[in-house]
């Protein structure tokens, strides 16, 4: 999985909606992390997977920055 599989209308932004629903589909639990600014961009998250903890920085108007590719290599690697 690429993380450009989640490229929105608006390239390069990342479509949020595609890829919270990613993490969904595949079991993750998301929490917020404290520096997670929507409004401004910031996606900070917290993902948890069978036991695994991952920690999401990236700005959701460039699904091309390394965070969101580590997101998916890490549920990729983890979810089975």
């Amino acid at each position: 999985m690429e993380a450009k599989n989640f490229a929105a209308k608006q390239k390069p932004w990342l479509d949020c909606n595609k890829f919270l629903q990613y993490l969904n589909d595949n079991n993750v639990k998301v929490d917020k992390g404290i520096y997670h600014n929507y409004s401004d961009g910031e996606y900070h998250l917290m993902l948890h997977l069978n036991d695994k903890d991952f920690e999401l920085h990236a700005n959701y108007w460039n699904y091309q920055l390394q965070g969101w590719q580590d997101a998916i290599d890490f549920v990729e690697v983890n979810k089975n």
